[in-house]
C-alpha cells in the first residue's frame, strides 16, 4: 500500500529542512535504512531514510524547496499502485506550513505540495505601477494589529502576501467584514514597488536584503532567550601560559619528529585550545557545581564533564561536543577535536555530536580578540570565553625585577540561577592554577 514520505525530525532542534538532493529516482526501488535524499537541517546536511520497503512512485517537492518538518516530499509504493488519491491529499495538507525557497534566494512562498513534475502556477503580474505615489498610500495597520495567523484573509491573498514578503498586517483588507483579499495584497505590493523605485540608487545605498537561513534562525532564537531569560554575570581571570607555550613548543617539535619517522598515530600539532579544554575538564572536577544546569525541579550536576567547543562556520557556529574530556589525553582531545571541526565544516555533524554538552568554550584568540563575554548556551549554566595572549611586565617579588610574560584573559558567563559568584571565582582560579602548571595536564 503506498505511502507519503515526509520530512523527518533530523536535528534536536529542527523545524524545517531545505531538500538538498534526491538520492532516489522516480522507479527506483527503496528498502528501510535506504538514503532516500538529503537534507539541509538548522545544523548539518544529513540523510533522510526511508521506514519501509517500495518503489518511488513520486517526488513531490524539487532540490531547493524548503519545508516544514512533516511536509510530504515524496510517494512509496509498489509498480503500478494508483497514487491519485495520495497526491490529492499531499496538495490539500494544510498542516505542513511549507515556504519554498531556492538557495538561490529567490522570494519566499506558502505553495501547496504537488508533483515536481507539474509547473507551479504563479499568480498574475501586478498592473501597471503609478509614476510617483505618496508614501501615505501605502496600507498601514494599527500598531496593535493582530498577528498575521489570527487577520481575516483568503487563502490566496496569504500566499502572494508571504511571495511578495508583505506582512498581512500592514495591508488593508476591502473584502466582506474587511477581510483582506488578492487585490488588496497586489495593490499593496503596486504601491510598495512603485515607492522604491522613486527612491534613487544613491538614496537607497544599495542595501540587499540576506534570507535567513535556517541555521541563523536557530541561532537568533536561543541567543536571544538565553540573554532575555537567563541571569548572566561575567568574572574575567587572567593566566601566566608563557610555560604552557613553552611546553607546546616542545610537544609539538617532538610530535612534529615523530611523524617524519612514520609514527602510525601522529595526531597533529597540540593547539592552545586543547591546553584550555584539557584544564577545563580537569578545574570542572574541582568545581562540578559549575557542570550543571537549571531545570525548574531543580539544580541538574551533570554525571559527565562534555565540552562543546564553539566551531565557525559558513553561516553561523556550531557546538561540537567532546565527550568525558576529564578523561582523555591531551592528545586524544587534540585529534577528537580536529575531528569534530572539520566535519563541522562539511556539515556532516550526527546530532548526537553536537548537542547535549554540560559546558561550553569560545576561543577568539586566533582572530587577535584580548578578551569578551559570550552568551550562555542553554541549558549549560556556563561559557568561558578565551582571548589571545600578550606579553606583558610581570613583578617578580623574590627577584625584585620585573620580567615579561605570556599573558592570556579568560571570561567566564554564569547563570547566576546555577553558579554563585564564589563558585565561579574559585572555578577560575583552579583554571589558571592548572594552565600555569601544564604539566599536570599531560
Amino acid at each position: 500500500m503506498a505511502s507519503i514520505i515526509e520530512i523527518t525530525q533530523l536535528s534536536p532542534t529542527m523545524t524545517e529542512g531545505v531538500l538538498v538532493e534526491w538520492f532516489k529516482q522516480l522507479g527506483d526501488s527503496i528498502s528501510p535504512g535506504d538514503a532516500i535524499a538529503s537534507v539541509e537541517t538548522d545544523k548539518a546536511i544529513m540523510d533522510l531514510e526511508a521506514y519501509e520497503e517500495g518503489v518511488l512512485l513520486a517526488q513531490i517537492v524539487e532540490k531547493g524547496v524548503r519545508l516544514a518538518v512533516g511536509a510530504p516530499i515524496g510517494i512509496l509504493g509498489e509498480k503500478g499502485e494508483d497514487i491519485s488519491s495520495l497526491l490529492e491529499k499531499a496538495k490539500s495538507a494544510k498542516s505542513m506550513s511549507a515556504k519554498e525557497t531556492t538557495v538561490a534566494n529567490t522570494p519566499v512562498a506558502t505553495p501547496e505540495a504537488k508533483p515536481a513534475t507539474t509547473p507551479e502556477p504563479q499568480p498574475k503580474p501586478p498592473a501597471a505601477k503609478p509614476a510617483s505615489p505618496s508614501p501615505s498610500s501605502i496600507p498601514q495597520a494599527p500598531l496593535s494589529a493582530a498577528p498575521s495567523s489570527d487577520i481575516k484573509s483568503s487563502p490566496l491573498a496569504r500566499k502572494l502576501a508571504a511571495q511578495y514578503g508583505i506582512p498581512l498586517e500592514r495591508v488593508t483588507g476591502t473584502g466582506p467584514n474587511g477581510r483582506i483579499v488578492e487585490r488588496d495584497v497586489e495593490k499593496a505590493h503596486e504601491i510598495f514597488s512603485a515607492r522604491v523605485e522613486t527612491f534613487p540608487a544613491a538614496e537607497r545605498g544599495g542595501d540587499t536584503l540576506q534570507p535567513l537561513s535556517m541555521m541563523r534562525k536557530v541561532i537568533a532564537q536561543r541567543l536571544s532567550e538565553s540573554k532575555s531569560t537567563v541571569p548572566h554575570f561575567y568574572i574575567t581571570r587572567s593566566a601566566d601560559i608563557s610555560g604552557l607555550l613553552s611546553l607546546r613548543a616542545n610537544l609539538n617539535a617532538s610530535l612534529e619528529s615523530y611523524g617524519a619517522r612514520g609514527g602510525s598515530s601522529f595526531p597533529g600539532k597540540i593547539s592552545v585550545n586543547d591546553f584550555v579544554i584539557r584544564a577545563s575538564a580537569m578545574a570542572l572536577r574541582e568545581h562540578p557545581s559549575v557542570n550543571a544546569s537549571w531545570t525548574e525541579d531543580g539544580i541538574l550536576l551533570r554525571g559527565n564533564i562534555d565540552i562543546s567547543v564553539a566551531v565557525s562556520i559558513d553561516d553561523g557556529l556550531l557546538t561540537p561536543v567532546v565527550r568525558n574530556a576529564d578523561t582523555k589525553t591531551i592528545f586524544a582531545v587534540s585529534a577528537e577535536v580536529k575531528s569534530l571541526a572539520k566535519r563541522a565544516r562539511e556539515r556532516k555533524l550526527k546530532p548526537e555530536e553536537f548537542s547535549d554538552g554540560s559546558f561550553s568554550i569560545s576561543n577568539l584568540g586566533m582572530y587577535n580578540v584580548d578578551e569578551f563575554k559570550a552568551i550562555i548556551n542553554p541549558p549549560e549554566a556556563a561559557i568561558l570565553a578565551v582571548g589571545t595572549s600578550r606579553k606583558e611586565p610581570r613583578f617578580d617579588e623574590q627577584t625584585g625585577e620585573f620580567f615579561p610574560a605570556d599573558i592570556i584573559r579568560l571570561t567566564l558567563s554564569c547563570d547566576h540561577r546555577v553558579v554563585d559568584g564564589a563558585v565561579a571565582a574559585e572555578f577560575m582560579d583552579s583554571l589558571a592554577f592548572f594552565l600555569e602548571n601544564p604539566a599536570l595536564l599531560m
